[in-house]
């Protein structure tokens, strides 16, 4: 019943958008989808997202109501005309195929079990956003959330948890803001199955050109290119009612994922304020670009931030700590070693460029190095203005500004390997890939899909179906096939393996994972000995079982005779941290210089 109703009311919410715009359902799909994360957004923050069923019933009677104002006797036929449109049911089936493929999913990728799932678990069970000190992922804490809503409605469908829902949750968010590409086609009802087998099959490779994370992880990655493609797309098409609309939920979306998607909208922003008069004789009066206003964007782009804002205020106030906060205290310690970390990260990335398949997988049929297929998207886009489908001024800006931005990612990436992240693992080219095509596939892959949207539009000849063709070989070559067959269409392999792995990590922890079934939620402090082995991948899965308990880890040296330096340590990590107990594991008696309590979970008394 949760389910229908909430499908139900934002189904209606999208129909009553096209109505009001006058334009078809997939193009105000993304518009739907950016106002049900604000709604969720708002309803987080006091912890009331448990309203959001009250929220579709009066979502649904409005939404007749404005049917019937607009259309009067005549409302149920224009909704039906609405939402059961050939390009409509053809999206509806792509979401369908996409619940069939990911609904067993099980999280095992370590960003997931420490931010992107744990997050989500956390919600779930608090109904928002957890209390101050209380965030599961404790060093992620700022991270934007707007995925992660939008992952938690679709587990609301179901009546307890399910983290496969998780991955439908992104698969399905992908879908949605892709939709409006679909408007390029013509095709009839007959044919939506065929065109939602076609899509769906070319939205699940075509990610696996660049990067193989997208099979194995839920990051945002993936959904910030949806949205940075969608953003050029409606920016370059012809302006229609809804197109501001489409733009502003583009931008926010793109903010509101990660702070990466921040700089993406940002440049955006930059490419019009520059290009626009550039463009104006070669864009053609009825583009979107053409048609917008410095003024009037710039205060649609202020009103798309405010909701970003307003998460980097609540952030500080609430104490939801920073990634960043923590790894640059290290940067200055680079500044004099050029020799230890510069050199052989800018050595390890430039053979990463031109030497290792930019999947890093080496099961595609054509495993290309990154170099080449940026090369392949240059080749693209050169195509796309000489066959017409790209203005010819504006086409140049567009190769200009992907230089730029290209130029402009790598140097921050090395930048952030050499001051930041600091993983000697990124030594190696085979490591340095995963980074380079990961972080880099909102840029590589969006403009793909723009790409491919701009050689669909027009009218059908045959430039446009080489064009397309070689769209599909290039996402069924050069992806990592088995990959995707392993990890998606037959995971039960992987299934086995991670329930494998959270026994082996609930069996070595089972007295702490004892201790928190008897104690309230909160914030724990998990001090173990070095004796005691917890490796990172071993830290998020204990992180994601004990949720939504937040966990703090802090590793003491057993053998050391300097006992009272660790304590003072430990104690200024308490102060910091605000933790509700202290649990104690692997540690010998006589470190200590008393009697030390161990694996029990010891409540820390006074004020936070």
């Amino acid at each position: 019943m949760t389910a229908i109703l909430n499908i139900l009311a934002f189904l209606s919410l999208t129909a009553f958008l096209a109505l009001l715009f006058e334009d078809e359902l997939v193009q105000l799909l993304p518009v739907a989808a950016s106002l049900l994360i604000l709604t969720l957004y708002v309803l987080a923050f006091f912890r009331w997202l448990w309203l959001i069923d009250a929220l579709c019933v009066v979502a649904i009677l409005a939404c007749a109501w404005g049917f019937w104002r607009r259309c009067g006797k005549d409302a149920l036929r224009c909704f039906v005309r609405i939402v059961c449109s050939p390009r409509a049911v053809a999206v509806y089936l792509m979401l369908f195929l996409a619940w069939f493929l990911f609904r067993r999913t099980l999280i095992s990728a370590s960003d997931d079990l420490g931010c992107w799932a744990l997050e989500a678990k956390s919600i779930w069970y608090y109904g928002g956003f957890a209390p101050r000190y209380q965030n599961a992922a404790v060093s992620y804490g700022n991270y934007f959330p707007g995925a992660t809503l939008f992952r938690w409605w679709v587990c609301h469908l179901a009546p307890t948890f399910r983290e496969g829902l998780l991955a439908v949750g992104s698969a399905w968010l992908f879908v949605i803001l892709l939709a409006p590409i679909l408007s390029c086609f013509r095709f009839g009802l007959v044919l939506s199955p065929v065109v939602a087998v076609l899509g769906g099959g070319f939205l699940l490779l075509l990610p696996g050109v660049y990067d193989y994370m997208t099979y194995l992880s839920i990051s945002a990655e993936p959904l910030i290119s949806a949205a940075f493609a969608g953003a050029w797309i409606t920016l370059f098409s012809r302006n229609r009612r809804a197109g501001k609309a489409q733009l502003a939920a583009y931008g926010f979306l793109m903010m509101f994922f990660k702070a990466t998607g921040i700089l993406y909208a940002a440049s955006i922003l930059i490419f019009f304020c520059l290009v626009r008069k550039a463009a104006d004789d070669s864009a053609g009066t009825d583009s979107l670009l053409t048609a917008l206003r410095p003024a009037g964007t710039w205060l649609a782009a202020l009103c798309a931030a405010i909701p970003t804002a307003v998460w980097v205020l609540y952030c500080v106030l609430m104490g939801r700590s920073s990634y960043f906060t923590v790894s640059t205290g290290a940067a200055g310690e680079t500044v004099g070693t050029w020799n230890a970390y510069v050199l052989p990260y800018l050595r390890s990335f430039l053979a990463a460029l031109v030497s290792v398949p930019a999947h890093n997988t080496h099961d595609g049929i054509l495993d290309l190095p990154l170099v080449c297929l940026l090369l392949i998207t240059v080749a693209l886009g050169c195509a796309a203005v000489r066959l017409g489908r790209l203005p010819v001024r504006s086409g140049r800006w567009l190769g200009i500004y992907f230089a730029g931005m290209l130029i402009a990612f790598f140097a921050g990436l090395l930048l952030m390997h050499c001051f930041v992240f600091r993983e000697t693992q990124y030594f190696e080219p085979e490591n340095m890939i995963l980074s380079c095509s990961r972080y880099g596939q909102p840029l590589s892959l969006g403009a793909l899909l723009f790409l491919f949207q701009r050689y669909a539009s027009g009218r059908p000849n045959w430039a446009r179906r080489i064009s397309l063709g070689v769209f599909f070989l290039l996402a069924l070559s050069c992806t990592c096939l088995w990959t995707v067959y392993y990890r998606v269409v037959n995971n039960s392999g992987l299934v086995e393996q991670t329930l494998a792995a959270r026994q082996y990590v609930a069996a070595k922890n089972e007295a702490f994972l004892s201790a928190c079934d008897g104690a309230p939620v909160g914030r724990y402090l998990y001090v173990y000995g070095d004796s005691f082995e917890l490796p990172g991948q071993e830290r998020a899965c204990l992180q994601f079982l004990s949720a939504p308990n937040s966990l703090v880890f802090f590793e003491a040296d057993a053998e050391a005779n300097d006992w009272d330096a660790q304590a003072a340590e430990l104690d200024r990590l308490i102060a910091a941290v605000h933790p509700d107990g202290v649990f104690f594991t692997g540690l010998d008696a006589d470190v200590s210089t008393g009697e030390l309590k161990q694996n029990v979970l010891l409540p820390v008394t006074g004020e936070r």
